[in-house]
């Protein structure tokens, strides 16, 4: 049992070594750290997750631009109209002038 016990101890000394070195390597440049892989994969999570934000605030941009693209087309419209009705009031102002 003792042995078990000093089996166990040696193990997770080993563990605690291996791990030590593993961080030593990493500062030299060597080794990289057990977690590395998950902080870079929460990085790219995150990237994709402004990404999707930024498009979605795209996407409401896009639809209000085009309302707002609309109704300018229909001003233009309504001032082109007005145009054409004073142009004709005005030329048949000028014939009833014209013929008195």
């Amino acid at each position: 049992m003792l042995k078990e016990k000093l089996g166990d101890v040696e193990a997770g000394v080993d563990d605690i070594k291996a791990e030590t070195d593993d961080v030593n390597n990493k500062e030299e440049g060597n080794g990289r750290e057990p977690n590395d892989s998950c902080d870079i994969y929460d990085e790219k999570i995150e990237r994709l997750k402004n990404d999707i934000k930024n498009l979605k605030r795209i996407k409401r941009q896009q639809k209000r631009l085009e309302k707002l693209e609309e109704k300018r087309e229909e001003i233009v419209r309504e001032i082109n109209e007005n145009r054409l009705r004073e142009v004709r009031h005005r030329e048949k102002r000028e014939k009833k002038k014209k013929r008195h």
